[in-house]
């Protein structure tokens, strides 16, 4: 199952329409359409939408939904043990660089773009 389609279960479990959602979130209706169109999102707009629904983000619904976004985004077969070996070994055995503080104080001017130093976007 992709995660789209078990989002937009959860979703009509919860009795919301699109619009509904979309008011919950406070964000366009087009949002819940892209998630449940395929289209690529990140898995913080899902893991807000499924705040605002009222599923806990450590509950069995959210973790169903993290693994089918990462299979989704990774292209692996998480579900295969065959496959779910290599992969784990792979994740524990690779090494995380540390954090490193930033050092530079550069803050985005304003220039064409930018307004009172935020984006234009």
């Amino acid at each position: 199952m992709h995660y789209a389609q078990f989002f937009r279960k959860l979703r009509e479990l919860k009795g919301l329409s699109h619009e509904a959602l979309a008011g919950l979130a406070r964000c366009h209706r087009n949002t819940i359409l892209n998630v449940e169109g395929r289209r690529p999102v990140k898995f913080k707009t899902l893991a807000r939408l499924m705040g605002k629904m009222g599923y806990a983000t450590n509950s069995a619904e959210m973790a169903s939904l993290a693994l089918l976004w990462l299979e989704s985004v990774s292209g692996l077969d998480l579900a295969d043990p065959a496959r779910l070996g290599p992969v784990r070994q792979k994740i524990t055995t690779t090494p995380v660089p540390p954090a490193t503080p930033p050092t530079s104080s550069w803050k985005p001017s304003a220039g064409p773009g930018w307004r009172n130093g935020r984006s234009a976007c």
